[in-house]
């Protein structure tokens, strides 16, 4: 007997969102907006790219790196970059933004973190996720740049499995069991045919 899926709960995009206009199946996005038909579940970015800045600022930092992704991408973690913007102006403090694609290699990440680090004097960096804050971390110590003295770090997520093995590195961590749970809810709504938001 032939099984089918009812619907799907997508968390990551590796196909180009117009390939969603042929999924027939319901689809739910977490943290990405695809397409006006497809809700999407996420968290207060924004918020939490103010707390960041906020949070170095409040311990000394005046020349703040904030690190994202792709910012071409419709993604709401963009509004933690646009946080940390309004909050550096607020402060009359430069605003430094550096783009790493999330499609480069880790070690081509490395790099131009590599890169970074040699040729600026931040005292902080706003990382756009925790495998970035991990990376910057991980090339300031081989650089010989002590974090937290030196170069205060920090990062966006804070998964239970990066808290394991990175407990020392700090975080905005996002509601991930509400966003989980939100979104089982709304794929259940939309299966049954019910009328659901488009943002959560």
């Amino acid at each position: 007997k032939e099984k089918k899926v009812d619907g799907l709960i997508v968390g990551s995009h590796n196909i180009a969102r117009s390939e969603y206009d042929k999924v027939e199946n319901k689809v739910v996005s977490i943290e990405r907006a695809i397409n006006n038909n497809i809700p999407i579940i996420q968290s207060d970015n924004y918020s939490g790219g103010k707390l960041a800045t906020e949070e170095l600022i409040n311990n000394g930092c005046k020349n703040i790196l904030c690190i994202v992704g792709n910012k071409i991408l419709d993604m709401p973690a963009n509004n933690r970059a646009d946080a940390y913007k309004e909050i550096m102006q607020r402060e009359n403090l430069d605003v430094k933004i550096k783009e790493i694609p999330f499609n480069l290699s880790i070690n081509e990440k490395k790099s131009i973190v590599e890169e970074i680090l040699k040729k600026s004097c931040y005292d902080g960096i706003f990382a756009g996720d925790d495998l970035m804050a991990g990376l910057v971390v991980a090339e300031a110590a081989n650089l010989g740049i002590k974090v937290p003295t030196e170069l205060k770090v920090i990062g966006f997520d804070g998964s239970n499995i990066f808290r394991i093995i990175s407990p020392h590195i700090s975080t905005i961590q996002q509601p991930i069991e509400k966003l989980s749970k939100t979104a089982v809810s709304v794929i259940l709504d939309l299966i049954d045919n019910k009328l659901v938001e488009q943002k959560y």
